[in-house]
Parts: structure tokens; C-alpha cells; sequence
């Protein structure tokens, strides 16, 4: 049985990279794979902040999907090993993390996300 959406065009690549090992616990795993029926997973590592392990990831997604919510070319996603309560604060802090001092994340972003996000961390 064919897995792929209705939105994903023909000549499009969805999946995930080649040789690419999904980081993460297994509930992480299962979603990535079901993110990527939507676009091409292209990068998974685990990073641990302030003793919270986070597991991430970037998918470039399908020209629909792009078009019908403004994505720019790859799409972070971000997962949280830690219990919901402590997500909120300490993710922004790791998105200010990421943003201001990894070139390697920085690169992959889209401009208008940083500058979203440096005008939050002013606010």
C-alpha cells in the first residue's frame, strides 16, 4: 500500500535521507516518520540543555505545504524528552541557544524565523 499523501507531488522527495539514524525515544521516532510523508528529513541529533535532552530534527518540506502555511525551505522540529511543564521555558531558552550562538542551526533557518524570534527575546 502506497503511504504517500494526496498533497505530495510526483516528482517530489519525501522520506527520510539516506543513512540518516532518527535520534530520539521511540514516540520521537514514530513522529518524525510520520512527518516525513510531508517533506525529507534531512538532520536528527540530540542535544542536551540545562539538563533537558532534546532531540532535533529538519525536514524540507513539500511545495504544498510550504505554499498553503509559508514554510521556509526546512522546517525545525524540535522534541522535548522532559515532562510538558518545564517545555515552555526552557525550549525558548534553547531556541536562543540555537539561534544566537550555533552557526550550524543558524544556516539552516529560514531569516525571517530569527528575526521573529530576536524580536520576542526584546520583547
Amino acid at each position: 500500500m502506497d503511504k504517500r499523501s494526496s498533497l505530495v507531488g510526483a516528482n517530489e522527495e519525501i522520506g527520510i535521507i539516506s543513512g540518516l539514524d532518527i535520534k530520539g525515544e521511540e514516540k520521537v521516532k514514530s513522529s518524525i516518520k510520520e512527518f516525513s510523508r510531508f517533506g525529507l528529513v534531512t538532520f536528527s541529533r540530540l542535544h542536551s540543555f540545562k539538563s533537558t535532552k532534546y532531540s532535533i530534527h529538519f525536514i524540507k518540506p513539500i511545495a504544498k505545504l510550504k505554499q498553503l502555511y509559508n514554510l521556509g525551505d526546512e522546517v525545525l522540529i524540535l522534541c522535548c524528552n522532559d515532562n510538558f511543564s518545564n517545555f515552555k521555558s526552557r525550549t525558548k531558552d534553547f531556541l536562543d541557544f540555537l539561534l544566537m550562538t550555533n552557526s550550524e542551526f543558524k544556516n539552516r533557518l529560514d531569516i525571517a524565523v530569527q528575526q521573529e524570534r530576536q524580536r520576542q527575546v526584546r520583547a
